[in-house]
């Protein structure tokens, strides 16, 4: 008999095939920001055209907000998505039903690998390299 069923079973039992919306997450990190990666976001944005909609997923919604309105300045379309303000459901299920995403940090990657979505990794950390890529 099952008393209670754990939140996260409706979210990686769901079939990352369908729902898929024409949104690009972003993502990055104080560290990683400078123009050649400012570049391959722009690119990796241009790649998919004007018709998606391009959101910024900040790990942390005060720390993060000048990277949001640097990168406003090349992607003028980007929305925030401010997580303190959804449940872990809301946010996992942005992450299944987006096209992909790029960035650089490892809590923003992982889910885009899990799910299997297209995703460029900005990082070169050993932990970001031995979880994302090398896995």
């Amino acid at each position: 008999m099952v008393l209670f069923e754990d939140f996260s079973k409706k979210i990686f039992e769901a079939d990352t095939t369908t729902n898929k919306e024409k949104v690009l997450l972003i993502n990055l990190s104080p560290k990683y920001n400078n123009e050649k990666n400012i570049e391959k976001i722009n690119n990796f944005v241009k790649k998919y055209g004007n018709e998606y909609k391009k959101i910024y997923f900040p790990a942390d919604i005060n720390f993060d907000k000048q990277l949001f309105y640097s990168l406003r300045t090349i992607i003028p379309d980007i929305q925030v998505y401010d997580w303190t303000k959804h449940d872990l459901q809301d946010t996992m299920n942005l992450f299944l039903s987006c096209t992909g995403g790029i960035g650089s940090r490892l809590h923003f990657l992982y889910p885009l690998k899990l799910f299997s979505k297209d995703f460029e990794c900005i990082a070169d950390s050993d932990k970001v390299k031995k979880i994302i890529i090398n896995s």
